[in-house]
């Protein structure tokens, strides 16, 4: 949600060499690796997304109603209009759900799960400035693996793909992690501040916790009533492929290019004929050899 918003790099690495690529064209990325935008403004768009995390939002309301001005009395109206976007995507932001919490004011992120004995539906719930901006829902393997296990591999993966300034301060746990000092500390880095990764013991956290939890449960009984139907087509595809038993895992892969150029591929992955979002990937391919 705040990403677009407030659009931020896209990727460490620019796709193309000499021009920009889709996320710029549909306005998802500023353009920072073809200097579409200055340093100095990109720092702005930075300060403003750091405003949001740390639960500032009418300060920058302000600051915002403050730059539209000015540039309505310079005459840029273009620029007035996307800060007035802005605007009105912050109100979005600050109308969303309210969580009662003693320390809204810090920035957040919920994480809970419910499994059967073969897959696991993940709930994260993002809360900045005690609101409630953000869901997300992952699917896992369950087969062998402990809920605390599950939960820190979809942290990792999540946490890779963001942002620094993205990152909350705080991530209530519904189960320990196999290496939580070692994910705290990987965060503290990434984000240049602590990061604390907890089992909430107090009242009001643990309800949140249960809330994000009744939600995982929710997608899991969504998925398993899927699940039939999921089975009856992996069947179908494993008696095509003339397969020993369906298959659990299936990935897919599709390569792009310009004129034999810049070429690219994407990742998509299922488990048990779900989508696997958390497992997709993007590579720029550098050599065929």
């Amino acid at each position: 949600v705040v990403k677009r918003v407030f659009p931020l790099r896209q990727r460490p690495q620019p796709l193309h060499k000499d021009r920009t690529c889709l996320n710029y064209d549909i306005g998802r990325c500023p353009g920072v690796c073809q200097e579409k935008i200055s340093p100095a403004d990109y720092q702005q768009i930075l300060r403003k997304v750091s405003m949001v995390f740390q639960g500032r939002n009418e300060e920058l309301q302000d600051l915002l109603q403050q730059q539209m001005v000015r540039y309505s009395e310079r005459l840029d109206f273009e620029a007035a209009a996307r800060v007035r976007d802005q605007l009105q995507g912050l109100e979005l932001l600050t109308a969303d759900q309210k969580v009662a919490l003693p320390d809204a004011s810090v920035s957040r992120d919920v994480i809970a799960l419910a499994a059967d004995d073969r897959v696991a539906a993940v709930q994260l719930f993002q809360v900045r400035a005690g609101k409630l901006v953000g869901r997300l829902g992952f699917t896992a393997d369950a087969e062998a693996a402990e809920p605390g296990a599950i939960l820190q591999r979809v942290l990792e993966e999540h946490y890779s793909q963001l942002d620094p300034v993205e990152l909350p301060a705080e991530v209530l746990l519904q189960h320990p992690l196999p290496e939580q000092e070692l994910l705290e500390a990987w965060l503290r880095d990434r984000r240049g501040r602590k990061v604390i990764l907890q089992v909430p013991q107090r009242q009001q956290k643990a309800d949140l916790i249960e809330m994000v939890e009744r939600n995982a449960g929710f997608e899991l009984a969504r998925a398993q009533r899927g699940a039939e139907q999921q089975q009856l087509s992996t069947e179908d595809l494993a008696q095509l492929l003339e397969l020993e038993h369906p298959p659990r895992r299936i990935e897919g892969y599709d390569i792009s290019h310009i004129q034999g150029s810049d070429a690219v591929a994407s990742q998509v992955v299922f488990i048990d004929g779900l989508p696997a979002k958390q497992h997709y990937r993007k590579y720029k391919i550098r050599s065929s050899s």
